[in-house]
């Protein structure tokens, strides 16, 4: 026969367990910083251009910002599309491009904060397409009424990072 277990413990533990438990149901459920009522996150741009009935459609989309400029009061981007992973983060490093869109916000947008290489998410309306010329190259990109934008922190470059040793008894060094 086993120990005999203190006569508080079995509720504790039942009590803890179902706290745990609910603490990871409701943080699978959180919200990311962009509401989306009504929005959609399919299809991505380039599916959505494809397709043809973009206009008058609201979605949420992330990506990298490539370009950013004023916009009469306002500012444009010009965004790298990702799929959105869980919390709406745009999934930069193992997604796959899915073509470029423009979100125009009507209020100025930080040059830092929304300084190109930064990954952002935005909730819009698709106002019209923009036909881009690159080159001899065409394309049209969906143009979004920006409703919310959101720039995600800075992230660390894991291949920028310098690699760190470390030997138990000895001071760490890199490199």
């Amino acid at each position: 026969m086993g120990l005999p277990l203190p006569l508080g413990l079995p509720c504790v533990v039942k009590r803890a367990a179902a706290a745990a438990l609910l603490a990871g149901m409701l943080a699978g459920c959180a919200a990311g910083p962009v509401r989306e009522t009504g929005a959609t996150r399919e299809p991505l741009p380039a599916a959505l251009v494809a397709g043809g009935d973009a206009v008058g459609r609201e979605v949420v989309w992330g990506g990298r910002v490539v370009d950013r400029r004023p916009d009469g009061a306002g500012t444009r981007l010009e965004v790298l599309a990702f799929p959105l992973r869980g919390r709406q983060q745009p999934n930069v490093y193992w997604g796959e491009a899915g073509g470029r869109f423009l979100a125009v916000s009507e209020r100025v947008l930080s040059t830092d904060a929304y300084a190109p290489g930064r990954r952002v998410t935005v909730r819009g309306t698709v106002t019209g397409l923009v036909d881009v010329r690159i080159g001899n190259w065409r394309t049209r990109w969906p143009r979004l009424a920006a409703e919310a934008v959101y720039a995600w922190p800075r992230e660390r470059d894991p291949q920028r990072e310098p690699i760190q040793f470390h030997l138990p008894g000895r001071p760490m060094f890199s490199d």
